[in-house]
């Protein structure tokens, strides 16, 4: 399912713990935040990515049969979920992979987490206590303009939000194997503000998706996405090691060059706006 480990400056993050031992950063690009009797609401992206061996290690429970609404009920040590350092126990899990869990069972649920491949998003929301970290304070928020060429009739991501429910116009699923997936500058949680020219941070989700259907066979949008940024990056010129785990077929978004002055080296030539070597 994937390619080997690349080596580059970036990688994922981890929530940072509050005194109560709470995560309270979001995983990936575009989170957003509302105000609750009990502090501030984050609804975020995580993005899972396993190899065929390796287990998920996530139980959920919840759903329409049972009378609550979706959540992570357990993560067991060593599984990609745990690993993965972005989800807690007790996290609400609102989609898998662009599907909202809303009006599903538990059975249905369970199915669907089961049926999501190696490549998983998932929609998830989490209550910080008052005062607690800011989401964004270790990131920066980047724009890029991004071309998709359409396969069939769809350009192979799903979208959410819009003016209606009160959020920006955000990619909830980038299909795997889609124009969309193998280019890489398209993640789960991307927020979009303009088709082919036209701002959208104001749309509707309606009207955002007749813009996208009137493209013709490529179609330019401008997005705006999260960068992490690292501490080890500002502690002087010692080596990183850093590792990313791109997905088969997508492309990693990196040129090389090679210098030797003033001794042989392998340089990073060019990252691509958006792409996996830039976030």
């Amino acid at each position: 399912m994937f390619d080997n480990l690349y080596m580059a400056m970036i990688f994922g993050c981890f929530r940072p713990r509050t005194d109560d031992g709470r995560d309270t950063s979001s995983h990936n690009e575009g989170s957003h935040t509302s105000s609750t009797a009990s502090g501030t609401r984050i609804v975020t992206y995580v993005e899972l990515l396993r190899r065929t061996s390796e287990p998920l290690g996530l139980v959920l429970d919840g759903g329409t049969d049972r009378d609550m609404p979706v959540f992570v009920a357990e993560l067991y040590p060593g599984g990609v979920a745990d690993n993965s350092g972005t989800l807690q126990r007790g996290d609400l899990v609102l989609a898998i992979n662009g599907v909202s869990t809303d009006p599903l069972t538990h059975q249905e649920v369970t199915s669907l987490l089961q049926n999501a491949g190696n490549y998983i998003n998932l929609e998830i929301a989490y209550d910080t206590p008052p005062g607690g970290a800011n989401p964004d304070e270790d990131t920066v928020k980047k724009m890029a303009n991004v071309t998709f060429k359409k396969e069939g009739n769809a350009f192979g991501f799903t979208i959410s939000g819009g003016k209606t429910e009160g959020r920006p116009i955000t990619v909830s699923h980038v299909l795997v194997g889609t124009a969309a997936y193998r280019k890489g500058t398209l993640k789960a949680g991307d927020h979009i503000t303009r088709i082919k020219g036209t701002d959208v941070r104001k749309a509707t989700k309606k009207e955002a998706l007749s813009l996208l259907q009137a493209c013709g066979e490529n179609c330019t949008m401008e997005i705006e996405y999260d960068v992490t940024l690292h501490s080890g990056l500002s502690e002087g010129n010692r080596p990183l090691q850093v590792e990313i785990l791109k997905p088969k077929a997508a492309s990693l978004g990196i040129s090389l060059t090679e210098s030797r002055s003033p001794c042989p080296m392998i340089l990073i030539s060019k990252i691509q706006e958006a792409g996996i070597a830039d976030r």
